[in-house]
């Protein structure tokens, strides 16, 4: 009860009755202010329904601002749209749009992909015209299926580290998992070896002050991404989201899988933790390097020579890679428009892996449509739930989907982590992304396209060995729904946006 983040919370909501209080208490001798303050909620509304916005986002500001007029403007004016810090709004939006790193355009691959690859040629030029990432070769991929797996590899090659080392994480926590690379991090730093640690303010709510002190003592540097504050500043509502490693440009890692025991299955709190990871070799990790460094520059106040650390690493390899990343200081909803091009585009099969699927009209409809084309869409999810209202709610698009075909799994020993999407066993993305509001609008995020390589075969493989564990979902299981939970979900259903 006395963690950071609570103690945030408490503070906040302190503030924000205050706040109300004394508005209430001078709309009583003010009926003026009280008239002004009810013209400001309908014009508000007016606002919110002509934005270019999420229809799910606008119908439940619509609610709250109509339901409590008085306040419903000054509530939407707090805490309505993205609120971005202006600073780094406009540094991220400056680095992404002028940066020289990758060469994108003059060397670009997206024009010269084999034919059987057009059809995805669309999806290509819009991460590299949006996100500012390129197609890559001369990378090679290895699918880690498990946290475990991901561990292993991480600490052989931090082990192997020369130059750099860059770390970039949602959450992180004390344990064993934090000691064993926290121990190889200490050491390399006495080596020489440049170690640069970004942590998300919000995730580092269990990691000791103990252990920051003793990485910081050693030369790592370690920095907080957008820090929780004592005030009403809701741009602490968008979290670092990506969980990157990179090591001397050579290999990159991206995926579901934080630093904390959970994630590797030492301790349990959701039964077993089924998550995911890409390793990568090559020179597509400099998309990685210049996420890093791109946030890095921000948070630390520094002006870093990335192209210092760009050393070329060619491995000779089949298919294409492709990172990109995602930021709400934009209006490009780049996770959701990767999600939706894949499903539209699919035309045999869709395997999705998520823990959270909260849909949009417009991604429920294109899974609905894609399975009545004839699709074959499979969607995995925990059987065993981190927060129990996020999946009551994800239960709650069960039925729609089931009457299109839509095949709906739960992993019965645990908790699924993974964000994965595979289609037509052809191309596939993973990444940070999960199927919610908060990752396609509030979130920083990051994931890797991969088209046409020996990868995918392998994340098919192991969907399909997943499946063997998991229950499927039958039109009678949801029938048996009590009236009670179908209401309860669906009062959820419309405030699933701020979940």
């Amino acid at each position: 009860m006395i963690s950071k983040p609570l103690i945030i919370a408490w503070a906040f909501f302190l503030q924000l009755g205050i706040l109300l209080l004394i508005v209430y208490q001078l709309t009583l001798h003010m009926f003026g202010l009280y008239t002004i303050l009810v013209i400001l909620s309908y014009t508000t509304v007016i606002v919110v329904l002509n934005r270019d916005d999420n229809p799910s986002y606008q119908l439940i500001w619509t609610i709250v601002i109509l339901f409590i007029p008085l306040f419903g403007g000054i509530l939407y004016l707090l805490f309505g749209g993205k609120k971005i810090p202006k600073a780094l709004r406009k540094e991220m939006v400056l680095k992404d749009s002028t940066k020289p790193y990758l060469d994108v355009g003059q060397s670009s691959l997206t024009h010269n992909v084999p034919q059987k690859l057009q059809r995805w040629h669309k999806l290509m030029t819009y991460l590299e015209t949006q996100t500012y990432f390129p197609l890559f070769e001369n990378t090679q991929t290895h699918y880690l299926p498990i946290g475990e797996d991901k561990f292993v590899m991480m600490i052989e090659a931090l082990r192997r580290a020369e130059k750099f080392i860059l770390l970039e994480y949602f959450i992180v926590k004390d344990g064993k998992m934090l000691d064993s690379i926290s121990n190889i991090l200490i050491q390399k730093a006495h080596q020489g070896v440049e170690v640069l640690f970004v942590i998300d303010d919000f995730g580092a709510a269990e990691l000791s002050i103990k252990k920051i002190k003793e990485l910081k003592d050693a030369g790592v540097v370690v920095e907080f991404f957008n820090p929780l504050k004592i005030s009403l500043a809701v741009f602490m509502n968008n979290r670092n989201h990506r969980k990157i490693c990179v090591v001397d440009n050579k290999i990159g890692f991206v995926g579901g899988i934080n630093i904390g025991d959970e994630y590797i299955n030492v301790i349990e709190r959701f039964g077993h933790w089924k998550d995911n990871a890409i390793m990568l070799e090559g020179e597509a990790v400099s998309s990685l390097t210049v996420m890093f460094l791109t946030l890095y520059e921000y948070v630390s106040k520094k002006k870093v020579d990335i192209n210092a650390y760009l050393i070329p690493h060619l491995i000779k390899s089949e298919g294409y890679v492709q990172p990109f990343s995602d930021s709400p200081t934009d209006e490009e909803a780049v996770g959701e428009n990767v999600h939706l091009h894949l499903i539209n585009q699919a035309h045999c099969s869709i395997k999705i892996q998520t823990p959270y699927l909260i849909l949009s009209h417009v991604m429920r409809n294109a899974l609905i449509l894609a399975a009545k084309s004839g699709v074959k869409v499979e969607i995995m999810v925990p059987h065993v739930p981190d927060k129990r209202m996020v999946f009551e709610v994800t239960r709650s698009y069960y039925e729609t989907l089931l009457k299109a075909g839509v095949i709906i799994a739960e992993y019965v020993p645990g908790f699924v982590h993974a964000k994965m999407m595979i289609v037509d066993d052809e191309v596939a993305t993973l990444g940070t992304t999960n199927m919610d509001y908060r990752s396609y609008y509030l979130h920083f995020e990051c994931g890797v396209m991969v088209y046409d390589a020996p990868i995918i075969k392998e994340m098919s493989t192991d969907f399909d060995k997943t499946m063997e564990e998991c229950v499927i979902i039958t039109p009678l299981m949801v029938k048996k729904t009590s009236w009670f939970l179908r209401v309860f979900r669906a009062l959820l259903r419309v405030f699933a946006t701020m979940l």
